[in-house]
């Protein structure tokens, strides 16, 4: 056997795709299905690891894999019959190209509040050194503004009126220049109290508390008049109201406050032109940190009721479970009574024959990441667990499936047939679709009018005698209903009296033609 070749084509730089080919001299046949795996090593080729999702005969090289080696893998089985695993081989790193950074501002474009910029880049900024340039709008010309040179700046008097940007420069952790990247301007500085206008003020009404609704309200001394368009924001924040960011699609009056708020503040800013003309954007002083609610934790069960299978539990809790220590307790049900299984304090548990015929739940008791203390917290039981051997039963319908018949139907089952048996019979007009005929729940049923043309079978369910839970369906008629003649019948309305008028109408069940009666 020759060992087949894996060779690589394109360049080995970011955003180029390569794409491997393989060749053996012992033959690839027309339709070989080849596995391809892409691996990626940082330590020139001493060790590799899969790159995720990268599993096509191309691959295209994104930021990640800068400064790194790539290679190839391909498993397929030669002409021969050979099982093959190769690799391609490759001696240069993946090169740079580079990532051009974002610069942005946030804050509030009013005198005297302070914008700050901040600087995105794929090619990474740590331990980088920025240099900042604040500028603002002059007619058609953007301006430097004097000594304003850091990641912020107070917003004075000679920028009202006027947008105010940013320019960033700076060099990437991968050695690409970075100059004068721009960010997008503001809008027109406001005046914090310009002559004849009086700065509006938002204010948040409602409790800080997950699950409550909170609404923001604004009020302008220079009027709102009616059908002021005012735009919404919220905006959190994590560090105290050092920085805010916004929510997503929280733009209306009104914000519930959802699980991912707890512990932040919140905020509303509002937007709009008041009655003298002039534009408003202002911010409301923010809540304090949302409060937590409890989020009732639930605990689920999965894995096949039978003797011998296991079953799993699982949590979920809003409020958090990471490094959270949950007891667990498996209960069956005897009786009417939930009863502890022995042993049975485990996220899983394997089920004996004393669950057979019995259902099963579990009990999770934990403390959430937010401290709520969640006991005793109930799955849902299981079917009644049924036993390893189980012999299922079989469900069969006697009858002539004509109008007016009665069908029967019944069930065997080896391991023994109650009492008591659940039945639903259902009706297809096409043998494939099934609906239940409601208030059919007996074990016979006589097929009616509304019955004719349609097949019709049984279900039941039930628990054997061995405690196996059982739901069987029947077979269906082998045809449609069939349909009976059933009679009209002509009724005669009116006075019988000389000159009166007598008039006839004709029912049936089974329906009038569409082109007339003749009446004779």
């Amino acid at each position: 056997m020759v060992q087949g070749v894996v060779s690589l084509s394109g360049t080995l730089t970011q955003n180029q795709t390569l794409a491997a080919n393989v060749t053996d001299v012992d033959g690839l046949p027309s339709g070989t299905i080849i596995t391809y795996q892409w691996q990626e090593s940082s330590d020139n080729g001493a060790t590799w690891t899969n790159i995720t999702g990268a599993a096509t005969a191309a691959l295209t090289l994104q930021q990640a894999q800068v400064g790194k080696r790539v290679r190839a893998t391909a498993a397929y089985t030669d002409a021969l019959g050979n099982q093959e695993l190769a690799a391609s081989t490759t001696n240069a790193a993946v090169a740079n190209v580079s990532d051009i950074g974002v610069v942005t501002i946030s804050g509030t474009p009013v005198q005297g509040q302070a914008l700050t910029a901040a600087v995105s880049d794929l090619d990474g900024l740590a331990n980088v050194s920025i240099t900042y340039r604040w500028q603002q709008l002059i007619g058609n010309t953007w301006s430097n503004i004097a000594g304003a040179t850091s990641s912020t700046w107070t917003l004075q008097a000679a920028q009202v009126g006027r947008q105010v940007r940013v320019q960033a420069t700076y060099t990437d952790q991968s050695g690409g220049t970075e100059n004068n990247r721009t960010s997008l301007a503001t809008s027109p500085i406001v005046a914090s109290n310009p002559a004849g206008n009086d700065i509006g003020v938002i204010s948040i009404i409602g409790a800080a508390t997950q699950n409550r609704t909170i609404a923001a309200g604004v009020t302008d001394v220079d009027g709102l008049p009616s059908g002021t368009i005012v735009a919404y924001q919220w905006q959190q924040s994590s560090n105290g109201g050092g920085t805010w960011s916004n929510i997503a699609g929280a733009t209306a009056k009104t914000l519930s406050l959802q699980q991912a708020l707890v512990g932040k503040q919140v905020r509303a800013t509002a937007t709009y032109t008041d009655a003298l003309g002039n534009n408003e954007t202002v911010a409301s002083s923010p809540t304090t940190a949302v409060a937590n609610v409890n989020d009732v934790g639930v605990a689920t069960i999965t894995g096949a009721p039978v003797q011998g299978q296991a079953l799993t539990a699982a949590v979920t809790d809003l409020d958090g479970l990471a490094n959270v220590s949950i007891t667990y307790r498996w209960q069956q049900l005897i009786g009417t009574t939930w009863t502890d299984i022995a042993g049975a304090t485990g996220a899983n548990w394997t089920l004996q024959a004393a669950q057979v015929g019995r259902q099963v739940r579990v009990r999770t008791t934990y403390t959430d990441q937010l401290g709520g203390v969640e006991t005793n917290r109930v799955s849902t039981p299981t079917a009644a667990i049924a036993s390893a051997n189980n012999r299922p039963g079989a469900l069969g319908i006697s009858g002539t499936a004509t109008q007016g018949q009665v069908l029967t139907a019944a069930v065997t089952d080896a391991d023994g047939v109650p009492g008591s048996v659940t039945y639903q019979w259902q009706q297809s007009s096409n043998g494939t679709t099934w609906s239940n005929i409601g208030g059919a729940t007996a074990n016979t049923l006589t097929l009616q009018q509304a019955l004719v043309g349609n097949f019709v079978r049984a279900t039941a369910s039930y628990i054997d005698n061995l405690g196996n839970s059982e739901n069987v369906t029947s077979p269906a008629t082998p045809s449609a209903v069939a349909n009976v003649n059933d009679p009209g019948v002509i009724s005669i309305n009116g006075i019988a009296s000389q000159g009166q008028t007598l008039t006839a109408s004709l029912s049936d069940i089974d329906g009038l033609p569409a082109t007339g009666v003749s009446y004779l």
